[in-house]
């Protein structure tokens, strides 16, 4: 019985062979095959770990071919406290934070991979965690990665939760990596996109909290040329700094001290802006705006 099982086993193989031969589908085209559709099954859902462009980690080129952009302007990250709308670009130890992810471009399936470290030494920085319907978190060793969720691959934003670390971590760098795919299936054609955005520490004597709680009136927005700051505590406040998605300063005002302000806007192209207003012993506070001229 042994023998005629071998025999039997033997015979289907070398069919197999045979009529691929005859059909003209060579190994190669037959490899390559399975392992694209090997690779959609398991990327739909998100890369195995370490593919975030992070310091001694790879990226999305490790699976997929292609030359990976750096320093792009595709990938943007907004952190708003979490259960409001607030923007910050600094945390406060043990606050939790919402990570808006937007990921613009042409493709149809979009996926990606996101860690958060300290600048300092490169360790896992607080704790990252899943919201259900877009993304996933996954860990290795004592790293954490939040990934696009299973069937998620059709949306461009994306959302996850980040739990600051204790006090003097100091500056967090949140690196990303995205698949721009072709959906093929197959690991060629596909283009890779890294970022990375950092947040400082905040060490001022006034705590978030805090900042929240005081209200500022900032009018008309959507705005076309002139925005107006009015409010209390506007006179503990020196500077006002309007920044693009990307994070770069593109205004910069010195405040009158008073409790109103007004900014000019004219020279600002129309998009989103985040408006962050300083103090050199208060917590900044940062509200999103519109210009339309």
């Amino acid at each position: 019985m042994k023998n005629t099982t071998t025999l039997l086993s033997l015979s289907v193989l070398i069919l197999g062979a045979y009529s691929f031969t005859k059909l003209g589908v060579s190994d190669n085209i037959v490899k390559k095959a399975y392992k694209g559709s090997h690779l959609e099954a398991r990327n739909s859902g998100g890369a195995i770990a370490g593919k975030t462009g992070a310091p001694g980690e790879g990226n999305c080129t490790d699976c997929h071919v292609g030359t990976a952009n750096t320093n792009s302007q595709l990938n943007q990250l907004v952190m708003t406290v979490k259960g409001t709308t607030d923007v910050v670009t600094e945390y406060e130890p043990g606050q939790t934070y919402t990570l808006g992810l937007a990921i613009s471009g042409t493709s149809t399936k979009k996926g990606f991979q996101a860690t958060a470290r300290t600048v300092s030494d490169n360790l896992t920085a607080g704790d990252l965690a899943a919201v259900t319907g877009s993304t996933a978190r996954i860990t290795q060793a004592q790293k954490q990665f939040i990934n696009h969720a299973s069937g998620t691959t059709s949306l461009s934003n994306f959302a996850f939760d980040w739990t600051a670390p204790d006090a003097g971590a100091g500056d967090v760098r949140f690196y990303v990596s995205s698949n721009h795919t072709n959906g093929d299936g197959n690991t060629s054609g596909d283009e890779i996109h890294l970022s990375q955005f950092t947040f400082s520490e905040n060490t001022s004597s006034a705590s978030i909290a805090e900042a929240q709680a005081w209200e500022f009136s900032v009018y008309p927005n959507p705005t076309s040329d002139e925005l107006i700051l009015k409010g209390e505590e506007l006179t503990q406040y020196d500077e006002v700094m309007i920044l693009d998605l990307s994070g770069k300063v593109v205004l910069k005002s010195l405040l009158s001290g008073k409790k109103q302000d007004l900014i000019r806007l004219s020279e600002l192209a129309d998009g989103t802006y985040h408006l962050r207003i300083s103090g050199k012993t208060m917590a900044d506070v940062v509200k999103t705006i519109q210009v339309r001229h």
